[in-house]
């Protein structure tokens, strides 16, 4: 008889298969902004597994893929709707965009380049 089945005599009992374990993505806007998660069967590239307890707010945090983490949004880049425009991106664009900005701003936008977000897509 195998060690890991009870010895019954006289009968055979039927071993369940254990539950699977049911997975979750996370939901992410086209900015990598949080909106949720959903059950999945099996996990596609680039989803972001989730614990099926997790319980972050929507639009308050931002997956950072290199970090492999969630980490928490600015105020000022909260949001309440999938793939608002971000002004920080926006600035950054435009003073890219210039042919001979200030100083001042290309020091932001190299700032903004190392920033927690990674800065530009």
């Amino acid at each position: 008889m195998k060690k890991n089945k009870p010895e019954v005599i006289g009968a055979e009992i039927a071993e369940e298969p254990a539950a699977k374990k049911p997975i979750f993505k996370a939901v992410l806007d086209g900015n990598g902004i949080y909106f949720g998660k959903e059950r999945v069967t099996v996990l596609q590239d680039g989803d972001v597994e989730v614990p099926e307890e997790c319980d972050l707010p929507n639009g308050k945090y931002k997956w950072i893929a290199a970090a492999g983490q969630f980490q928490a949004l600015p105020k000022s880049q909260q949001t309440t709707t999938p793939n608002a425009p971000l002004a920080d991106l926006a600035l950054y664009y435009l003073i890219k965009s210039l042919p001979d900005p200030p100083s001042y701003c290309n020091e932001w936008c190299a700032w903004y380049e190392k920033s927690f977000d990674g800065g530009v897509k």
